[in-house]
């Protein structure tokens, strides 16, 4: 898995909803244009934020990528599938479909037991890693 895309050269951070910390990224104008780019609902229970805001979004289809999106990923976070279809998402039924179709996902937490028989050999996953707690997920990557 790689850690780093030179296609992201700049973020920050910001407070998103209920005052928490959330990373923007400021200049994502290097992503390949035949990108896919997958946000599934997070897993992890009581998280209820979501990895891509609907103006992320139209920011990264208005450069070329695809943006397949999980049914509802938003709705725990107050964006509705409408909002994200209007920016240029596209929808997939389920998690599996999802990681799947991407190239690279996009989560807010890091991938769950549950869901290391779905990421892919090559398949770029952009998220916070909890290594130390987490031996399995370690071994899994």
């Amino acid at each position: 898995m790689r850690i780093r895309e030179p296609w992201c050269r700049k973020s920050r951070r910001t407070t998103g909803a209920f005052g928490r910390s959330i990373l923007v990224l400021a200049d994502v104008s290097g992503i390949p244009d035949h990108m896919i780019i997958g946000v599934p609902k997070e897993v992890k229970i009581g998280e209820k934020r979501v990895s891509m805001t609907p103006s992320l979004c139209r920011r990264v289809t208005s450069l070329g990528a695809k943006v397949i999106m999980e049914k509802n990923a938003g709705m725990t976070a107050g964006f509705t599938d409408a909002e994200y279809k209007a920016a240029g998402a596209t929808f997939a039924t389920s998690a599996e479909k999802v990681w799947k179709s991407a190239d690279m996902i996009l989560k807010v937490k890091e991938p769950l037991e549950s869901e290391f028989g779905l990421m892919q050999q090559g398949q770029t996953i952009f998220t916070y890693l909890h290594l130390a707690a987490g031996a399995s997920l370690a071994k899994q990557l």
